[in-house]
């Protein structure tokens, strides 16, 4: 996959335009997603993150997937909403 070659080279926007694609063509592909959140949390997108984490929920659920798989997801959402919260809590404070 293009998108881990670019990813390793530290081009995270031509990753994720390569999976763009890659979901274009086969949309049931939930590592295209789950590696799109990946980046999208090193980038500090965080809500772009979840909405990732989701949409690989959503096909893994259709799937008969290991239940753990889908709650490390489910745990990282947790974990970046709750990011999302505190910063929103911070910027309140200070601004």
């Amino acid at each position: 996959m293009r998108a881990w070659a670019y990813t390793s080279k530290g081009d995270m926007n031509l990753a994720i335009e390569s999976l763009d694609e890659l979901v274009k063509i086969n949309r049931g592909y939930s590592d295209a997603y789950i590696l799109k959140g990946n980046i999208y949390k090193s980038l500090k997108k965080y809500k772009n993150a979840i909405s990732e984490f989701q949409l690989a929920i959503q096909i893994l659920s259709k799937k008969s997937v290991r239940d753990d798989k889908v709650r490390k997801l489910q745990e990282e959402i947790n974990e970046l909403q709750q990011i999302i919260n505190n910063n929103q809590w911070w910027n309140k404070k200070i601004f």
